[in-house]
C-alpha cells in the first residue's frame, strides 16, 4: 500500500516533466512544420476534407492530426505559438502512458508492474523525444495502444464486451486517419500473432462475430475520407498513394539489421532490463505466459518494421508500449534477486546510469555560468547518481528504478534548459521576424526555388516557389511581392529592394520587397 501512494504522489508530476515541460526547446523538424502549414492553411483557407500544404494539395498523410492541431492554433490565435503547437502530441502521450498502463494491468494482473510500466514507458527515450515533436506517429500509436487494450478488456470480459468492441472499432479508426494503415501492420499484426503463439486462438473463435463487425464497422467508417479524396482528386489521389508505396522501398533505404542495433533507442537507461526480459521468458522454467506473450510482441515489432527497406529512429515508436511492459516485468523479476542474472541487469544499469548523473550534474557546474538556479540541482542529480551505485554495492535494489526516474526528472528540470541556451537555436524561427514587419504584410511571398518548410511555416504565409524567368514577369504586373532566395538580385533592377537579410549556419536569404506601383 505504501508503494502504491507513492507511485500515486510520484506519477503526475513524472508526467508533467517527461512531457510538458520545456516542449518548445526542441527544434521544428520537416514532419513539424508539414502539420504547422497544413493546419494554417486549413484555418485560412476551410479545407478541411482536402487540405493543402503552401498552397498545395496535401493527401499524403490523413489528416486527423493536423485537424486537431487547428484547435489550439485556433484558441491561440496564431500558428506561431510552439508551446500551444505541441499540446495535442503531449495530450495524445498522457494517452498513450494511460493506455499503456491498462494494457500492463490486463496482460499481468499486477497494479505494481502496470504502474512500473507507465514510468518505464514515461521515461524511455523515443516516448520524451515523440511527446514533444507533433508528428502523425504518436496519434497513430496511441489510438492503436488504446485498440489493443479494448480488445484484450473484451476478450476477458463476460460482460458489456459489446462496448469495448465498439472502442476497438472506433480507436482503429482513429489510427488509421492519423497515419493509414502504418500501426496496423507494425502494431496490430504483431499483438495478434504474440497472443496467438501465447495463448492459442481460443479468444479469437469464442468472439469471431463480434470480431468481424468491429472490423466491418472500422472499414467503413475509415474509408469515408480516402473515398472522398479519391472521388474529387482520383489522379491526384492515384499519384500520391503510388509515391508513397515507393517510398518504403526506396527512401531512407538501412539494413535489416538497423533496428536491433538501436534498442537503446526505445527505452534509454532501461535497456538492461529489456535484454533480459526477452531471454528470460524462453530460458527459465517458472517464465508464465504473459512474460512470454510481452517478448514475442517486442520481437516480432522489430521484426515487422526492419521488413521495410525505409528505416527512421522514429519508426521504433510502436516498439516503446511492449518494450515499457517488458522492461517492468524484469524490474519486478529481478528488484530482490540475487545471483548472476541479477548481477548482469543491475550491475550495467546502476553503474552507467549513475555515472551519467554525475556527468550530468558536472554539465550542469560547466554551462550554468555561475547562475544559482542552475546550480541547486547539481547536488540533487549528483546524490541520485551515487546513491543508485551505493545501493547496488549493498545489493539494495528494490528501488532502484526509482532514484533513475528521479534523477533523469531532474536533469529534465535544471540540465535541458541550461544545455538548449549553449546549443544552436531553431534557425527557422529566425524567420518569425518577417511576420512582424509592416512592409511585408498582405504582399504575396515567393522564393527562387524550392524553400524548406520550416521557413514556410515561420513565415507566416504560403512562398511559391517560381524561376527567374517568372520573377521578370511579375516585375511588370505592377503588384506588390515580395521575394526569398539565397542568391543576389539586383536591387535596381524593376524596383526590387531589399527588405531583409537572415543568415544561418549555412545560408544567407535575402529578402527582397517589390512596392507595389
Amino acid at each position: 500500500m505504501h508503494m502504491q501512494k507513492k507511485h500515486l504522489f510520484i506519477l503526475p508530476v513524472v508526467l508533467f516533466i517527461t512531457i510538458f515541460l520545456y516542449n518548445d526547446l526542441l527544434t521544428v523538424n520537416i514532419m513539424e512544420a508539414r502539420n504547422f502549414i497544413t493546419a494554417r492553411e486549413i484555418i485560412r483557407d476551410g479545407s478541411w476534407l482536402l487540405p493543402t500544404m503552401n498552397g498545395e494539395l496535401r493527401i499524403a498523410k490523413p489528416p486527423l492530426p493536423t485537424w486537431i492541431t487547428t484547435v489550439p492554433m485556433m484558441l491561440a490565435g496564431t500558428d506561431a505559438d510552439l508551446v500551444a503547437n505541441r499540446i495535442p502530441a503531449g495530450i495524445c502521450a498522457l494517452l498513450l502512458a494511460l493506455f499503456t498502463f491498462l494494457l500492463a494491468r490486463r496482460i499481468t494482473g499486477n497494479k505494481w508492474i502496470a504502474t512500473t510500466t507507465l514510468l518505464v514507458l514515461a521515461t524511455s527515450y523515443m516516448f520524451l523525444w515523440s511527446a514533444r515533436k507533433n508528428e502523425w506517429d504518436i496519434y497513430a500509436i496511441t489510438a492503436m495502444a488504446g485498440a489493443l487494450w479494448a480488445l484484450l478488456e473484451a476478450f476477458m470480459r463476460k460482460e458489456g464486451k459489446n462496448r469495448y468492441f465498439l472502442v476497438f472499432s472506433l480507436l482503429l479508426c482513429f489510427s488509421f486517419l492519423s497515419k493509414g494503415p502504418v500501426a496496423f501492420g507494425v502494431m496490430l499484426v504483431p499483438f495478434l500473432a504474440s497472443y496467438c503463439l501465447a495463448y492459442g486462438t481460443k479468444d479469437f473463435r469464442e468472439n469471431k462475430w463480434a470480431l468481424v463487425w468491429s472490423v466491418a464497422l472500422f472499414a467503413l467508417l475509415a474509408a469515408a475520407w480516402p473515398a472522398y479524396v479519391y472521388l474529387h482528386t482520383p489522379h491526384e489521389a492515384t499519384a500520391i498513394a503510388s509515391r508513397e508505396s515507393v517510398a518504403w522501398f526506396k527512401n531512407h533505404a538501412r539494413p535489416f539489421w538497423y533496428y536491433p542495433a538501436h534498442l537503446q533507442e526505445i527505452v534509454g537507461v532501461w535497456v538492461f532490463f529489456l535484454l533480459y526480459g526477452l531471454v528470460a521468458p524462453f530460458t527459465g522454467k517458472d517464465r508464465k505466459p504473459e512474460e512470454r506473450f510481452s517478448a514475442f510482441w517486442f520481437i516480432l515489432t522489430i521484426v515487422f518494421i526492419s521488413v521495410f527497406p525505409e528505416k527512421k529512429l522514429r519508426y521504433l515508436l510502436p516498439a516503446i508500449v511492449p518494450g515499457a511492459i517488458v522492461s517492468a516485468m524484469a524490474i519486478y523479476r529481478l528488484r530482490d534477486a540475487g545471483g548472476r542474472a541479477w548481477k548482469a541487469v543491475y550491475g550495467p544499469f546502476s553503474i552507467i546510469t549513475g555515472v551519467s548523473f554525475f556527468i550530468g550534474a558536472g554539465a550542469l557546474v560547466y554551462f550554468s555560468s555561475g547562475r544559482i538556479v542552475p546550480l541547486l540541482g547539481v547536488l540533487p542529480i549528483a546524490f541520485c547518481g551515487g546513491f543508485l551505485i551505493y545501493e547496488f554495492i549493498r545489493g539494495r535494489t528494490r528501488n532502484a528504478h526509482l532514484t533513475a526516474i528521479a534523477g533523469m526528472c531532474l536533469c529534465i528540470v535544471f540540465l535541458a534548459p541550461v544545455i538548449a541556451a549553449h546549443t544552436p537555436q531553431d534557425e527557422t524561427l529566425m524567420f518569425m521576424r518577417l511576420r512582424q514587419n509592416p512592409e511585408l504584410k498582405g504582399k504575396e511571398f515567393y522564393s527562387i526555388g524550392d524553400i524548406q518548410h520550416g521557413i514556410v511555416w515561420a513565415a507566416g504565409d504560403k512562398i511559391h516557389p517560381i524561376s527567374e524567368k517568372r520573377l521578370e514577369e511579375l516585375k511588370g504586373t505592377g503588384t506588390g511581392f515580395v521575394v526569398i532566395t539565397t542568391g543576389k538580385l539586383d536591387p535596381q533592377a524593376g524596383g526590387l529592394r531589399l527588405a531583409d537579410s537572415i543568415k544561418t549556419e549555412k545560408e544567407t536569404y535575402s529578402v527582397y520587397l517589390m512596392p507595389q506601383g
